[in-house]
C-alpha cells in the first residue's frame, strides 16, 4: 500500500466542510431523533463516495452506521469507531450549531467530541477509496 498516494487524496477543504456540516446538525442528548440527521448525512456522504454503507436501527432516532471498504481478505482489518451524539448546548456563548471555521479552528457543539473526529474518519475513508489502493 502506498501511503503517499492516499495522503494526496486528502482534501483539507473537504475535511473542513464535512466537520462544519456535522456541527451544524444538532444531535444532543434529549433531542427527538437526535442522531438521525447526522446518520443520514454520513450515509449520503459514503454513497456519494461509492463506499458501502449500512444503517442499523438500534434505538429510535439513534442508528448505527457502518461503512466498509473491502480489502483482499488476506491482511489485517482496520476499524474506525465514534459516536454522533453530543451533550446539550447549555448556555454556550457562541452559536452552538454555527459550524464556523475561523483561523483553521472549528467552532460549535461537538467539534471536539466527536464530530471533528468523525469528519476525519470519513475523509480518510474517502481518500483510501479515491486512491484506488487495495487494503
Amino acid at each position: 500500500m502506498n501511503d503517499n498516494k492516499i495522503l494526496k487524496k486528502v482534501s483539507d477543504d473537504e475535511l473542513y466542510e464535512i466537520a462544519s456540516d456535522l456541527v451544524k446538525i444538532p444531535s444532543y442528548t434529549g433531542l427527538e431523533n437526535q442522531e438521525k440527521k447526522v446518520a443520514d448525512y454520513i450515509c449520503e456522504f459514503f454513497k456519494k463516495e461509492k463506499i458501502e454503507v449500512k444503517s442499523y436501527k438500534v434505538l429510535e432516532g439513534r442508528p448505527n452506521i457502518v461503512a466498509i471498504i473491502r480489502g483482499t481478505g488476506k491482511g489485517k482489518s482496520l476499524m474506525l469507531s465514534g459516536h454522533m451524539d453530543t451533550v446539550p448546548p447549555y448556555k454556550m456563548k457562541i452559536n452552538p450549531f454555527s459550524g464556523e471555521i475561523k483561523n483553521e479552528k472549528l467552532y460549535g457543539r461537538g467539534s471536539c467530541d466527536m464530530k471533528g473526529a468523525l469528519a476525519c474518519m470519513m475523509s480518510a475513508m474517502a481518500a483510501i477509496k479515491k486512491s484506488g489502493e487495495k487494503l
